[in-house]
């Protein structure tokens, strides 16, 4: 995850992630990125179960944003609505 928009269609954090495993596994694993807090959006509980969610799916995006509407790069995840993740009674 990272908070950074590069011009063209991956994010400088998720790249140099990619690189470096490629060199240094063996093996092959799937990696997947994505970019939040784009145009100061705030990062809320919601979007990070639509992270979680797009994870889990079985085609998951590898290089997603959250939060807003990509209508450039068609990229964004689905998030649920807001929801309060403390307990009722904190202050």
């Amino acid at each position: 995850m990272d908070r950074t928009r590069e011009d063209g269609n991956n994010n400088p954090l998720y790249l140099d992630v990619v690189a470096a495993c490629s060199e240094h596994l063996e093996h092959k694993i799937k990696i997947v990125g994505g970019q939040y807090g784009l145009s100061s959006k705030e990062f809320t509980p919601n979007m990070v179960k639509g992270c979680y969610d797009n994870l889990a799916s079985e085609n998951p995006i590898r290089n997603f944003v959250v939060g807003i509407d990509d209508d450039v790069t068609h990229t964004s995840i689905p998030y649920d609505e807001p929801f309060d993740v403390l307990p009722p009674g904190t202050v």
